[in-house]
C-alpha cells in the first residue's frame, strides 16, 4: 500500500516539475523499510542475548537521530512537495480561466516549443500552464494522452534535443555551459537525462557523433 501511493506521487511531482524534484521523497522510502526492518527486530528483541542488546538499542538511536534530522530538513523544502499537494490553488485556476480548446492548445504548444520557452530554468506544469492561458491539470492530460509523455519527459526530451545540437555544432563548449544553457540548473541532473534519452553520456555522444563516419 505505501509504495503503490509512493510511486504514484512520484508520478504527480513528474508531471509538475521540469527538474528532479522526486528525490525529496527517497528518504520517506528508505525510511519506511528501515522501520519495517526495526519493527521485525523489535518482535525478536526478546530472544536477543542480553549481550546484544546493546548493540541493537544503538541501531534504534542512531535511525531515530537520522529520522529526526531527515524530517527537519523535509520540513525546510516541503514547499517542494506542497505545490503537488496544492488542491486549492488547481481549484481556483480552474474556476477563473476557461480551458483552451484541444486543437487550440495543440498550436499554443506548437508555438512555445518553437520559440524554445522549455529552455528557461525552474519550469512547472502550472507556469507553463499559465503563459499557454491554460490551466495545470488540462496541460498535464493533455501532454499525458497525446504526447505519452509525463511533463518532466517532456521539458527534458526537448532540452537533451537541444543540447545535442550544441554539442555538434560547438566542439569546444564545455558541458556545464551546455547543461546551463538548455535550462538544467545541476550537471548531473542533465547528465543522468542525456544518458537516459541517448545511451550515452554528453562527452561520450559528442566524441561519437563528431566522428564524420558516424554523423546521422
Amino acid at each position: 500500500m505505501f509504495y503503490r501511493h509512493y510511486k504514484l506521487f512520484r508520478l504527480r511531482m513528474n508531471n509538475y516539475y521540469s527538474e528532479e524534484s522526486s528525490s525529496h521523497l527517497l528518504w520517506v522510502a528508505k525510511s519506511q523499510i528501515f522501520v519495517t526492518i526495526t519493527g521485525i527486530l523489535a518482535f525478536f528483541a526478546g530472544f536477543i542475548p542480553t549481550g546484544y542488546m546493546g548493540y541493537f538499542l544503538a541501531v534504534m538511536i542512531l535511525f531515530f537521530a537520522y529520522y529526526a534530522i531527515r524530517y527537519i530538513y523535509y520540513a525546510n523544502s516541503f514547499s517542494v512537495v506542497e505545490a503537488v499537494l496544492d488542491v486549492n490553488q488547481e481549484k481556483e485556476i480552474k474556476n477563473n480561466s476557461v480551458d483552451t480548446a484541444h486543437s487550440q492548445l495543440d498550436e499554443a504548444i506548437s508555438k512555445w516549443e518553437i520559440e524554445k520557452k522549455y529552455l528557461e530554468r525552474n519550469l512547472t506544469v502550472e507556469n507553463v500552464a499559465i503563459s499557454l492561458c491554460t490551466n495545470r491539470t488540462y496541460l498535464s492530460n493533455f501532454i499525458n494522452t497525446q504526447k505519452n509523455k509525463t511533463f518532466n519527459e517532456w521539458i527534458n526530451g526537448l532540452r537533451i534535443n537541444e543540447a545535442r545540437q550544441l554539442l555538434l555544432n560547438n566542439p569546444d563548449m564545455p558541458i556545464l555551459e551546455v547543461c546551463e544553457l538548455v535550462g538544467f540548473s545541476d550537471k548531473s541532473n542533465f547528465g543522468r537525462h542525456f544518458t537516459k534519452i541517448t545511451s550515452y553520456s554528453p562527452a561520450a555522444w559528442r566524441k561519437e557523433h563528431s566522428n564524420p563516419n558516424n554523423k546521422s
